[in-house]
């Protein structure tokens, strides 16, 4: 256990990157060393995956916020189909952590998966001891689904995920 340490945005935000360029961190561990402010910072999500293979870019880490708070994350502007801080997670694990005044809002030609910490979920992840507020918004403009949530946008059947001792404060708007 040598777990990754993040202490700025721009190590977040190069996790997001790494993850987007094919390397999963499965079983790899992160500590949020510090609280980390990303107003006025437009995020791409960790693990952007595709409507086509939602988890070939997932996380499949375990990131261990340290009940530290993410401030600020704002998504206007993704072509991903999973949005969120971590867009899409397999067998991973996010715990600990907090989100404050988190802004997505979002439009889409194909399906949607949004949440202010994850789009979307599956395999055996578990998110754990988190909270989130802020404003959710996504509208899927074509064929296709759109699943939102404050927290998650969506957890796949064919896994044993779990999302528990959640709590969320904001709003969610979803449409297609």
């Amino acid at each position: 256990y040598d777990p990754y340490l993040i202490y700025t945005g721009a190590e977040l935000a190069y996790l997001a990157y790494s993850v987007n360029s094919g390397n999963s961190y499965s079983g790899n561990y992160f500590l949020l060393m510090n609280n980390i402010d990303l107003c006025g910072i437009e995020w791409t999500p960790i693990g952007v995956g595709s409507n086509y293979s939602r988890f070939e870019t997932a996380f499949r880490g375990n990131f261990d916020g340290q009940f530290h708070t993410i401030l600020g994350l704002n998504i206007t502007q993704t072509t991903s189909n999973n949005i969120g801080l971590f867009g899409s997670l397999y067998n991973a694990t996010v715990q600990n952590l907090q989100i404050s005044e988190g802004y997505l809002a979002v439009e889409q030609q194909s399906s949607i998966a949004a949440g202010l910490l994850v789009g979307s979920i599956d395999g055996n992840s578990t998110v754990n001891h988190v909270f989130v507020s802020g404003e959710v918004s996504a509208r899927q403009m074509s064929s296709g689904i759109c699943c939102v949530g404050l927290v998650v946008g969506h957890v796949y059947y064919n896994g044993a995920s779990v999302v528990k001792n959640i709590v969320a404060i904001g709003s969610v708007t979803g449409y297609s």
